[in-house]
């Protein structure tokens, strides 16, 4: 089942995903909300993608990655733990000064858990299949199923 995204959101503003289940992106905007292009192994990444990921309650994960990444919990998110050590870092190959960026999410609220992990396997390899590689902060290849049955729609 491909459902829609929602709008993005800044995430701190996690509260009002709820406390649904589903597969949430989170990407890379200028101050107005415009994507930042990640330059990517097979092409550019215009959605300015850093992750994708899945959850059980997608106010909680998000909350998790928000207070990771600004500082304020550490160790209980990956990714945002990875983007708060380059943040404070400013690593200078990024050339990105973090206060003139924001972090947005959008979400697909799902069912259930197997069809949240299911939807999060197929974006995570439709996206590999497009760029070569996962989202900069995704760090596991999807190794369940069948690659050529995944459809190269990633319009969704």
């Amino acid at each position: 089942m491909m459902s829609r995204w929602s709008i993005w959101l800044d995430t701190e503003n996690f509260d009002s995903l709820g406390k649904h289940c589903g597969v949430y992106k989170i990407r890379l905007t200028d101050l107005v909300g415009r994507p930042k292009t990640i330059r990517r192994f097979l092409g550019s990444d215009k959605e300015g993608l850093l992750a994708i990921g899945e959850s059980m309650n997608l106010a909680r994960r998000i909350m998790e990655f928000h207070h990771a990444y600004t500082g304020k919990s550490f160790l209980r998110h990956s990714v945002g733990d990875r983007l708060f050590l380059v943040r404070i870092c400013q690593h200078t190959s990024l050339r990105i000064n973090f206060g003139n960026y924001k972090l947005q999410v959008a979400v697909i609220k799902l069912e259930n858990k197997s069809e949240t992990q299911r939807e999060e396997e197929n974006f995570l390899k439709v996206y590999f299949k497009e760029y070569g590689e996962l989202p900069p902060l995704n760090s596991s290849m999807p190794d369940k199923g069948d690659w050529d049955s995944i459809v190269m729609d990633v319009s969704e």
